[in-house]
């Protein structure tokens, strides 16, 4: 199983080469702008040649970007990592940070989901070579501002920022937050906060860190990073009496950056930055979409009623908690179960326990428990359960001690396996029983095809 580590426990060059290749890069994947906004609560984790990152923000909740292939990467078997991952911890598959093609290729991959394209979250995609000479009618208010700048300040150049002007660099933003933050909002004076952070510590050997010097004097600065044909700006601010700086070091940073594309991130539902941002002509708006993957059982609204020749199926309901807990604690019976509950409990075991446990499965669509029944009275239970994203799930059955010897088992048994196959409409059911189990052995020989074996258990599967 996958395990996570903070992205703060690497060095920024230690993901550059999952961040090569083709294509527009959204900000909000780069490791760069998770660190800068810690509401992400991002960790990595390396599985089949990829880059995965999982996120834990208010926002969100969980949810994982799309993996990033190194050399050799698989991004299909790292997906299946992730679902394997999300199926085994019990919580919901989700994504986000996706661009149009890492959206299509889920929405291909997924029969149910939903999705989330908000606009204030669209990053602002420009082409580099426009920006770069801003030629053209539609640019002549850029070439005004340039003009009036380059008169004003002919001996003003651009530059590249090294780790040497650190110093120059913080006189810079100390002077900016003394002249320009006041006019800015509350949301402005939280990113220079973060911006400030995350440059006390950034090595701009690794960065696309630029700068407008004049008189030895940093009056503005951009910092960016490459990731894939993307050249992304994380920060970029200038001095505001110095007329026209930054349209001038818009259109060098974009000569200087060496990629097909620039992306200046979203406009944070800003007004004046949506206006400034939409002046220079995007090449489109990239849409950053957060989908939330369902499994089979999100077409249920609620458990049905089923029926075999013996047998009714349904909801386990509040007057049956005893039975039910007798059920769920009778270690003998559950010898053959494979699961403990022990190993998940919190707390002290209590009368519900397991009802509220069945209940909440189903309610974030899980897993579906059916109370088996006969003349009414309830006998054990079926489970449809381990839902893996990709049309395969589980199911699991288990009738009182008392109720044994007479086919209810298998019956039970069955019909789920129907009902998951051809109302649910999932793929393929695996199943698995212990060796020394000999009834269960018998069952699955006769309802399912068998797939393979270990030391202890034999494994197998029925498709639709």
């Amino acid at each position: 199983m996958l395990e996570f580590v903070s992205i703060d426990a690497k060095p920024t060059e230690f993901f550059e080469r999952f961040y090569r290749g083709e294509g527009v890069c959204i900000c909000d994947k780069t490791v760069t702008c998770k660190r800068m906004w810690e509401g992400f609560g991002a960790s990595y984790a390396i599985a089949c040649g990829c880059l995965i990152i999982k996120n834990e923000s208010e926002f969100w909740g969980t949810a994982f970007d799309f993996p990033l292939k190194g050399e050799n990467g698989d991004e299909y078997a790292a997906l299946e990592k992730i679902e394997d991952y999300c199926v085994k911890k019990g919580i919901g598959l989700k994504f986000c940070c996706l661009n149009t093609e890492q959206m299509a290729t889920l929405a291909a991959r997924y029969s149910s989901f939903s999705c989330v394209n908000d606009r204030n979250y669209r990053d602002y995609i420009y082409l580099a070579e426009e920006t770069a000479s801003f030629r053209g009618k539609k640019f002549a208010g850029q070439r005004n501002h340039i003009n009036k700048f380059v008169s004003a300040y002919p001996n003003a150049f651009y530059r590249k920022i090294t780790n040497d002007d650190r110093e120059k660099l913080f006189a810079f933003l100390k002077e900016w937050e003394e002249t320009v933050l006041p006019d800015k909002s509350k949301d402005a004076e939280d990113e220079y906060k973060k911006a400030v952070k995350l440059l006390k510590t950034a090595d701009f050997e690794h960065y696309n860190a630029g700068c407008v010097d004049f008189g030895g004097k940093i009056i503005a600065f951009c910092f960016g990073e490459k990731a894939l044909d993307t050249t992304i700006i994380h920060i970029e601010k200038a001095l505001h009496r110095y007329e026209g700086v930054n349209v001038f070091m818009v259109r060098e940073y974009a000569a200087a950056c060496g990629t097909k594309y620039i992306n200046r991130e979203d406009d944070a539902a800003t007004e004046g930055l949506r206006l400034s941002k939409m002046q220079y002509h995007p090449l489109r708006l990239e849409p950053e979409f957060l989908m939330t993957v369902q499994t089979e059982a999100a077409r249920l609204k609620r458990i049905p009623e089923l029926k075999s020749e013996r047998l009714t199926f349904g909801r386990i309901k509040k007057e049956e908690t005893d039975e039910y807990y007798r059920l769920c604690v009778d270690e003998e019976l559950n010898k053959y179960w494979g699961y403990d509950y022990k190993n998940d409990l919190e707390g002290e075991l209590y009368k519900e326990y397991f009802y509220d446990v069945a209940k909440n499965d189903f309610k974030n669509k899980t897993a579906v428990n059916f109370a088996v029944r006969k003349d009414g009275i309830f006998i054990g239970e079926t489970v449809i359960y381990d839902f893996d994203y990709r049309g395969e799930c589980k199911v699991g059955v288990r009738i009182f001690k008392e109720y044994a010897g007479k086919g209810y088992g298998k019956e039970a048994f069955a019909r789920t396996v129907d009902f998951a196959l051809y109302g649910l409409g999932i793929k393929k059911v695996l199943s698995s029983c212990y060796k020394e189990n000999t009834p269960s052995v018998k069952m699955h020989g006769e309802l399912m095809r068998k797939t393979g074996e270990d030391t202890e258990k034999y494994y197998y599967e029925r498709e639709y």
